[in-house]
């Protein structure tokens, strides 16, 4: 069938159903997935989820009558169904994801639980740190050019670029040119601090920032962590998670001296088999550390179901987007709510911990 390109209407936009009723752009469904009479699913005001095609769906901004006013006769009827959304005080919160390993779930963490905060209404700002740009790649943008990157941030102390704007996120892309950084930024002491100038200049236009770290703890990694308020650790539950804990500490503690309030917190295990042997006691030594070394609270464990999160990354989509009812989806908003609760946010349906 001949769909439009997705995205052509952004996930969360609202759109007129049939001409009767206001719903909301739920999820794109993937190309091998699409037929004639599905092509995305939207959700109702009574909460229902339902399949649509582009052809039926007409997006309110193109419509030039205005959505008539619902006729109201007694007060049960001002008590439909609403969507919740994420509540939080206080200012913006910046956080790296810190990992010098690769392969351990730095990127798809960033991705996915950034998309997940975003569809509880937060804004959420991503900036790939890494030259390899997989962050980049796996939301699906093939063309980013070197003035989009933290370069000029880095070499010049210029502003922050316009952020392309994907699926419901804004992203500031990395390019192989960003890779130089790591060694200009040490022959130009002042350049560590440029970032962090940048992002106070940014505070109030989003809710939330990740960094994208790349898998070393070099100068990008520092660029990272001095700009933010906090660390999210992603651990493997493996020789290769335990034994990262002292280098990555140790690192952290020499950027203290540039910013000193940046703190861990959370921990998550990631790639855990509850039917490998090793993995669960690795996993209680990393909750162990995440309590006496690293001090900060330890995520349940994201399970290791490699062929889902992959298969999402190739096709340029969020889970959420990509396999909106897969169990992987699941353990993504479940990191996200962690996430969230680490940094004293609300989620919809939870309570922060006092």
């Amino acid at each position: 069938m001949n769909a439009p390109a997705l995205p052509e209407l952004p996930i969360g936009y609202p759109v007129l159903w049939r001409d009767e009723v206001v719903a909301t752009l739920y999820s794109h469904y993937p190309e091998s997935e699409r037929t004639p009479e599905r092509d995305c699913l939207i959700e109702l005001p009574s909460g229902d989820l339902e399949d649509a095609t582009y052809s039926e769906l007409q997006a309110l901004r193109d419509r030039e009558m205005p959505v008539p006013e619902p006729e109201i006769e007694s007060e049960t009827d001002l008590l439909l169904p609403v969507r919740e959304t994420a509540k939080m005080t206080g200012g913006m919160r910046t956080v790296t994801i810190a990992n010098h390993a690769g392969g351990v779930g730095k990127t798809s963490i960033a991705l996915n639980a950034g998309y997940e905060l975003a569809q509880a209404g937060l804004r959420v700002l991503l900036i790939d740190m890494d030259s390899q740009g997989s962050l980049t790649q796996w939301l699906g943008v093939k063309d980013a050019q070197v003035d989009e990157t933290i370069f000029n941030v880095i070499e010049h102390d210029a502003p922050l670029p316009q952020p392309r704007h994907v699926w419901g996120l804004d992203l500031i892309p990395a390019t192989r040119d960003i890779a130089v950084l790591e060694s200009s930024t040490f022959l130009n002491p002042g350049a560590i601090m440029n970032m962090r100038s940048r992002i106070e200049d940014i505070r109030g236009r989003w809710d939330v920032v990740i960094f994208d770290s790349p898998p070393s703890l070099g100068a990008l990694f520092g660029l990272s962590a001095v700009a933010s308020d906090a660390l999210l650790i992603p651990l493997p539950t493996n020789a290769k998670g335990v034994e990262a804990i002292d280098s990555l500490l140790g690192v952290v503690a020499k950027y203290r001296k540039f910013n000193p309030l940046i703190r861990p917190a959370l921990v998550i295990p990631t790639m855990y088999g509850n039917r490998r042997k090793g993995d669960q006691a690795f996993l209680e030594k990393i909750q162990a550390a995440a309590q006496s070394q690293i001090e900060a609270p330890c995520a349940d464990p994201i399970p290791d179901r490699p062929a889902v999160w992959q298969d999402a990354a190739a096709a340029g989509q969020p889970l959420g987007v990509f396999a909106p009812y897969s169990d992987a989806t699941k353990d993504a908003r479940a990191v996200a709510h962690a996430i969230a609760a680490s940094l004293g946010i609300q989620m919809p349906g939870t309570e922060v911990e006092a």
